[in-house]
């Protein structure tokens, strides 16, 4: 953005108008007021916030909020932003209450003073009947309307004001927003859930069901011997404590689908607990994804004493087991 409304809350002093402004006494409000006073601007060429960079060389405009007026709940020059006035205003919120939507209502007021607009009147039969228009408009009343706006209306002189022409005159308009760039999709990734029993007998067939989904770009093509894809055993890596240490897909699966698979497994001869854990590998590539893993308690069965072991008999390679 190439201009900057700063505002000051921490306590400021005009180098131009010699007019000290104490410190916001609600701190805790300011984050509420930047926000909606960011609304206001939010279609023109502006930032705003109560961030003080020495180094930033923008155009700004300032505005100081704190302290209190006997007679006003604001104040700041015509034009300050561009012509020789001073550059700063004034939003004083004790005056306001410390009421924090009041104090962002002003603190656009009196930047719109500064950025070159005056009030916005109330005019009835080429008559003005107030010197403010009391219906929303910012740069007339707006404290008592839930969502101020800019308008097109009368100012005291009668003359006609477009607050929104003015505005994109003097700051220019927002750039439109960049496109959100679509999400960078893993080229390998998947979610795997596991469906099988919590015990079983030393030494017993089971059956498992396995749910894959493919949550990553590739296409998953089963093992042909040469490439592929396959749900291998984990935990440790290639083991066949199961009695598999692979398990085929029966299709191919794109992104964002998913297939089961359904096998029967051998549960190993010493008792204890196990973890029964399975990935997703491409053959020759990598493995990926979120190992699924849930614990099976082997039971005693014939005699067998209970150990926790983690039984390896063999290293799988896609050519056999060594």
């Amino acid at each position: 953005m190439k201009n900057r409304l700063l505002l000051f809350c921490d306590g400021y002093t005009s180098p131009l108008q010699g007019v000290t402004v104490p410190a916001f006494e609600q701190p805790q409000s300011i984050p509420f007021i930047v926000d909606r006073v960011r609304k206001d601007y939010a279609q023109f060429d502006i930032e705003v916030t109560n961030v003080n960079d020495p180094n930033d060389t923008r155009p700004t405009a300032i505005i100081a909020v704190g302290g209190g007026s006997a007679t006003q709940g604001g104040s700041s020059f015509n034009g300050g932003f561009y012509n020789a006035f001073p550059n700063d205003g004034f939003v004083y919120a004790t005056t306001l209450q410390n009421n924090p939507k009041w104090i962002a209502d002003a603190i656009s007021h009196e930047a719109g003073h500064l950025f070159g607009l005056t009030h916005q009147s109330q005019w009835a039969n080429g008559v003005m009947v107030d010197v403010y228009r009391r219906d929303g408009a910012i740069m007339g009343s707006p404290y008592f309307i839930d969502n101020p706006f800019w308008t097109i209306g009368q100012t005291p002189t009668g003359a006609t004001q477009d607050d929104v022409a003015t505005l994109t005159r003097i700051l220019g308009a927002a750039s439109p927003p960049l496109p959100t760039p679509p999400p960078v999709m893993i080229r390998n990734d998947c979610q795997i859930t596991i469906t099988a029993p919590l015990t079983v007998q030393a030494g017993a067939t089971f059956p498992a069901t396995f749910t894959v989904k493919n949550t990553g770009s590739n296409v998953w093509l089963p093992w042909d011997g040469a490439k592929g894809y396959n749900l291998g055993a984990q935990q440790p890596q290639d083991n066949s404590r199961w009695g598999k240490v692979r398990l085929p897909l029966p299709i191919t699966v794109v992104s964002d689908f998913g297939t089961s698979i359904t096998a029967s497994f051998t549960a190993p001869t010493i008792p204890g607990d196990y973890p029964f854990a399975w990935d997703m590998v491409e053959e020759f590539v990598s493995w990926f994804g979120k190992i699924a893993s849930q614990t099976i308690r082997v039971t005693q069965n014939s005699g067998a004493i209970p150990v926790s072991i983690n039984n390896v008999p063999g290293i799988w390679t896609p050519t056999g087991e060594l």
